[in-house]
């Protein structure tokens, strides 16, 4: 069995980082980093397919134009909190 089979949940913000999702456990929880210059809902998708609890945290950008995002640290201890983590 691999680490991420075992593991019962997965953070993160690029769709490299989270694609291993596939073969967690059913029930696993799944926390991504949503970018808003690049909004892509894969990751809610296959963590729907594969019967995951799935949450998000969208970030804002730090300069107008460019990719780089931030997130609310206060909300992502909300989150946190919400999903048991």
């Amino acid at each position: 069995m691999t680490a991420v089979q075992r593991c019962r949940s997965r953070q993160g913000a690029s769709k490299i980082a989270l694609t291993n999702i596939v073969f967690c456990q059913p029930d696993a929880k799944v926390l991504e980093f949503q970018n808003p210059a690049h909004i892509n809902w894969c990751m809610k998708r296959l963590a729907a397919i594969n019967n995951l609890d799935y949450g998000f945290l969208m970030g804002s950008l730090v300069e107008k134009g460019r990719k780089e995002f931030q997130v609310d640290i206060s909300r992502l201890t909300e989150i946190l909190n919400e999903m048991e983590l």
